[in-house]
């Protein structure tokens, strides 16, 4: 029996890509119509990025893939975690419509400011986990709205010198 590719059913060829790294999953789109319309559901299934591990293959997303990525699966993604090759207010402004984000780690990303506490604070309503360790920079006045706003399951990893 020889069976093609393209005569598969959506739900197929959606478990199929489900499993494609990342970085591919943005070519889909191009191979045709058919898996031009799939590739707008192939992102359901991300709930959690993990930077720099996003690289597979020797391919390394830049900061705008990675937004773009966010912005595919902002519905779904539950956990993010980026390092300091990022720029983390750009991440999070990609990220407010992410509504169920539950688990954030910047512990590698040393650009957080009072500014990106302040924007957790107004936009993470589902947030049990806030790693913000290695951040030397912040206010008490920022962590004291963050300790005011949420009971983190596990939480900061707060600075040990605080302004």
């Amino acid at each position: 029996m020889n069976i093609k590719i393209n005569n598969l059913d959506y739900d197929c060829l959606l478990m199929i890509f489900s499993y494609f790294p990342l970085e591919e999953r943005f070519k889909i789109k191009n191979v045709c119509q058919k898996w031009r319309d799939v590739s707008h559901l192939i992102w359901t299934n991300i709930q959690s990025i993990n930077c720099p591990n996003v690289y597979s293959n020797n391919i390394i997303l830049t900061q705008s893939d990675l937004e773009s990525i966010i912005r595919k699966c902002e519905k779904y993604l539950k956990q993010l975690t980026l390092d300091d090759n990022l720029k983390t207010d750009s991440i999070l402004e990609v990220c407010k419509s992410c509504i169920n984000i539950q688990y954030l780690d910047f512990s590698n990303s040393n650009d957080i400011t009072d500014e990106t506490i302040i924007s957790i604070v107004k936009n993470f309503n589902q947030l049990t986990y806030l790693d913000i360790s290695n951040n030397w920079h912040l206010t008490k006045k920022s962590l004291n709205q963050l300790g005011s706003r949420y009971r983190l399951q596990r939480s900061l990893g707060i600075v040990p010198y605080l302004k």
